[in-house]
């Protein structure tokens, strides 16, 4: 039996070759038809379309690829232009003419084709003003997805378009490996399902290389494109960009009116000297649950704009993580909404961090400053006040905002040459705020010192507030002092305490009036007039009153050290004891002992004083009790 010679578009099931359906791939020839027929022959049941590798298919109207078809070519794109810098001459290539366009259906696919529009060039350009001719020649879209659920594409390189890839009403799209120089790189709107765009580049690729043009720093314009990279927007929802990259769009990245949109490993840069770029990140509309993880933004004058209004500030929160930003104004610029930046780094620009007046609360965090001019900076009081800073760096720049701590309504920040602590919580007469310090001791964590403050009067703006020291004795809170609303300084106890101490005494004390002493009546015992022992001893004191010098203002001031008249201690002693009497009973002679080592000082009624400390005693008189002494004997 003959067998009867068939093409492979005849066996159920077997891939189609354009060959068979009268493609001839030579770049001139409007191929629209015959490619569309090749498709179209796959069926409902879907199936693969080849294009060899050697053909340019050149389309001049709408190619649909059916549900489920594949358009394969065998383009492996080099980045670059070959050393002639002349795309045209690639193969495996789709030319597009003015009315040229490729839509994708349900679960269709292209992949390994170069997707470029023709006309841009004759001869690759060699100026910085035939480049932008070049760019200025951009037009029309070379896909469009439009409920296209499940299409993908795939190992592509699109060139010269205004849009490379639309995508509208279209869930769970895959775009995989591609390269992109068009005026916008993908838009997409209306994806209301996990569609991931993963390792796309837009970048300038038919001018960046060409010799003469890309490599000519002072006039970067060819390098620029004035759309943007990748534009997400209105209901777009949990997609994932990952490893995709921006270079020269005015914006990088743009998420408009979107919610769970995740940017991850994106990086985006732009052109020096800088002119025309909006942002490297822009999230605007009523976006809610974005998260930019492991990001770049280079060179644009913010790295990301943020101007959300939509939800819950915990739902309009951008959450940035480990990213990186360095550039020529904000780093990040907080228009509306809030932000949460953790674990990244800034290395240049204007301000780190800018809250504008319609910024919510936020939260930085752990973050580096790192020769940003100024890392953090506020329009309004209330989101200054409502911010967190937590365990932030700052170098080589002065840090107008450090740090901020929260803990429910309490929160401390520095501004130079303050330290900020704000009570947020609502207070009444009788109560005030806390601020507690508190460590580990051998017996557990316990409170060391609480500064507390009282209101004492709540009348509108003539408040009065009474300030209380307290600090730990004996494993408890003890208040010592406290300070008026007038500015007394009152022991929280009657007499309680000492003003200084033996071994730490005041220097001298000014005051207009002398000191007080009690001598109420009702508050005495034991009085009597002094005896006659007493008053030989009085006696005898007069003669030891002198004139002296002090050893340690000697050692400071030599000769010119003051001459001092009054008794030396140790004769007012010997006196006491040469008439049968105890100096130590009366209050006009002290005698105070504590301990000392290694430099710290132990109170001789202080618990647990070191065997090997050193006794240091110290002898005084109360001049106003010895002088009252001396003259009952006159």
């Amino acid at each position: 039996m003959a067998l009867t010679k068939v093409s492979y578009s005849m066996i159920e099931g077997a891939s189609v070759n354009v060959i068979d359906f009268g493609v001839t791939g030579n770049g001139t020839t409007d191929d629209s038809a015959a490619l569309q027929s090749a498709l179209n022959s796959v069926g409902l049941n879907g199936g693969l379309v080849i294009v060899p590798s050697s053909f340019i298919i050149y389309i001049n109207s709408t190619i649909n690829i059916p549900d489920y078809v594949s358009l394969v070519g065998g383009f492996i794109h080099p980045g670059v232009a070959p050393t002639d810098g002349n795309y045209y001459n690639l193969k495996s290539q789709i030319l597009y003419g003015s009315a040229g366009l490729i839509t994708l259906g349900k679960g269709s696919t292209i992949q390994k084709l170069l997707l470029i529009r023709a006309g841009l060039y004759t001869t690759v350009p060699t100026t910085p003003a035939a480049a932008t001719t070049l760019v200025g020649n951009f037009a029309g879209v070379a896909l469009s997805l439009t409920s296209s659920k499940d299409a993908e594409v795939r190992d592509c390189m699109i060139l010269g378009h205004t849009t490379g890839i639309t995508c509208t009403t279209s869930d769970r799209v895959f775009l995989n490996n591609l390269k992109i120089d068009c005026t916008n790189g993908v838009f997409m709107q209306q994806a209301f399902d996990i569609c991931r765009i993963d390792n796309v580049h837009c970048w300038p690729f038919l001018t960046a290389m060409v010799a003469g043009v890309g490599n000519t720093p002072n006039d970067p314009v060819p390098l620029r494109r004035s759309g943007f990279g990748f534009k997400l927007q209105t209901n777009c929802d949990w997609s994932t960009l990952l490893d995709c990259f921006a270079y020269g769009y005015s914006r990088g990245f743009w998420l408009s009116s979107t919610s769970n949109i995740g940017l991850v490993r994106c990086q985006s840069d732009y052109t020096n000297p800088n002119t025309g770029s909006v942002a490297g990140i822009v999230i605007d509309g009523n976006s809610t649950y974005t998260s930019i993880t492991a990001c770049t933004s280079i060179a644009a004058i913010n790295g990301v704009y943020a101007d959300t209004t939509g939800g819950a500030i915990a739902d309009s929160a951008i959450k940035i993580v480990g990213s990186i930003f360095a550039n020529t104004a904000e780093c990040i610029y907080v228009n509306n909404g809030s932000v949460i930046c953790t674990s990244s780094s800034f290395h240049s620009g204007t301000v780190g961090v800018s809250f504008q007046t319609g910024a919510d609360s936020s939260l930085i965090n752990s973050n580096i400053f790192d020769g940003v001019g100024t890392p953090i900076y506020f329009a309004n009081a209330t989101t200054e006040l409502d911010t967190t800073f937590v365990g932030n760096t700052y170098i080589g720049a002065l840090a107008n905002y450090p740090e901020q701590l929260a803990n429910t309504n309490f929160k401390v920040w520095g501004v130079d040459p303050y330290l900020n602590i704000f009570d947020r919580k609502t207070i009444t007469a009788g109560n005030g705020s806390k601020l507690k310090f508190s460590q580990l001791y051998n017996a557990g964590t316990q409170d060391s010192f609480i500064l507390r403050s009282s209101l004492v009067s709540a009348t509108a703006t003539a408040e009065r507030v009474n300030t209380d020291f307290g600090a730990n004795f004996n494993g408890s809170i003890v208040y010592r002092v406290s300070i008026s609303s007038v500015g007394d300084w009152i022991p929280y106890t009657d007499n309680s305490i000492n003003l200084g101490a033996a071994s730490n005494r005041w220097k001298e004390v000014f005051a207009v009036n002398g000191t007080i002493n009690t001598s109420d009546a009702t508050q005495k015992q034991q009085i009597r007039p002094l005896s006659v022992v007493e008053k030989t001893v009085a006696t005898q004191l007069k003669t030891k009153l002198c004139t002296f010098k002090m050893n340690d203002a000697v050692a400071a001031k030599g000769e010119d050290a003051r001459i001092h008249v009054g008794v030396i201690a140790q004769d007012v002693a010997q006196v006491f004891v040469d008439n049968g009497l105890d100096a130590h009973k009366y209050g006009l002679f002290c005698e105070d002992i504590w301990y000392e080592k290694d430099g710290e000082v132990y109170q001789s009624s202080a618990p647990n004083i070191p065997e090997d400390a050193i006794e240091i005693k110290r002898l005084g008189v109360r001049y106003t009790e010895l002088l009252a002494f001396i003259i009952a004997a006159l």
